[in-house]
Formats: structure tokens, C-alpha cells, sequence
């Protein structure tokens, strides 16, 4: 990418994979006013690192995932510090809840409850349409690595939503 291509190229990017980045930053930080500025500081990062995108559109996209996955890490990190010094009535958020039916409000609880390791490969693969292997390669973890863990994510799924009935 050189010039005005390069631009253009990052524009279409980011206006291509901007709406599924938000909703990916959303579910994992809860917050509306915190989401749209990770997405910022993603793209800008993305921006500014733009030379090491891979030129394969399904790599770029797990790249920029990748990138958000660590500027969430960032924020989460910067909050935690920023809420030790706050009083505990500070601290207390009000959190966005989709109006969803009871059944997908049901697994999505079930989803979230599950132990971290499981839940973002599982959310990755339902939620932002990722396969198996690309998620497992967003988390770092090699395709036969994430295979297990996912099938074990299905397993504890399936136990916990026939326990509810």
C-alpha cells in the first residue's frame, strides 16, 4: 500500500469490519461509552501499524480482531486502576441488557458463565462468525488446541442449559 491506494484500502477496512469490531468490544467491556473509544484507539493502532496488515481479507480481519482483543485488554487494565482509587458508589455502572427473548437471554447467561478459556473461543465462533481455527488463532492457541477446547466448551453448554430444562 502506498499513498492514496493505501488510505483508501484502510478506509474500506475499517468501514468494512467497523460495525463487527464494535459489536466484538460491546459484549466483552458492557459499557456503550466505553466501546466506540477502543474501537477508536483500535483503528488508530491498526493505522499506525498498517504496514504489518496481512493483504488475505479474512487475515486482515482476525488481525484487527486481534488488535481489538488487546486494546480491550488496555482499557480493562487502565480501569481497574482508575476504580481502586474510586469510592465504591463511584464504581457502580448501569449495564446495556439486549431485549432479547428469554431463551437467548438464557444462553447467553449460560455463555458468559462459562470459564474465560472457554467463553471468548465460544463467542468468538457465535457471536462474530469466526471458524474454530481463525479463533483459535485470535486467541493464540493452535487449531487442534482450540478444536478441544471448543468441543468442551459444547459439552459444559449442553450440561448447563439441560440442567435448566
Amino acid at each position: 500500500m502506498s499513498g492514496i491506494n493505501e488510505r483508501e484500502a484502510f478506509t474500506q477496512l475499517a468501514v468494512q469490519h467497523s460495525p463487527a469490531l464494535l459489536g466484538y468490544i460491546s459484549r466483552r467491556v458492557g459499557s456503550v461509552d466505553s466501546a466506540p473509544e477502543i474501537l477508536n484507539d483500535t483503528l488508530l493502532i491498526a493505522w499506525r501499524r498498517r504496514a504489518r496488515l496481512p493483504a488475505e481479507p479474512e487475515r486482515a480481519r482476525m488481525w484487527l480482531f486481534v488488535t481489538a482483543r488487546n486494546c480491550i485488554r488496555n482499557h480493562q487494565r487502565s480501569s481497574s486502576r482508575r476504580r481502586a482509587h474510586e469510592s465504591p458508589l463511584d464504581s457502580l455502572t448501569e449495564h446495556i441488557v439486549a431485549n432479547d427473548d428469554e431463551s437467548a437471554a438464557e444462553v447467553r447467561s449460560v455463555v458468559l458463565a462459562l470459564p474465560a478459556r472457554y467463553r471468548e473461543l465460544v463467542m468468538l465462533i457465535h457471536w462474530d462468525g469466526f471458524s474454530i481455527a481463525a479463533a483459535g488463532e485470535v486467541l493464540g492457541l493452535s487449531s487442534s488446541t482450540a478444536r478441544t477446547r471448543y468441543a468442551r466448551a459444547r459439552e459444559r453448554l449442553r450440561i448447563a442449559l439441560s440442567s435448566r430444562g
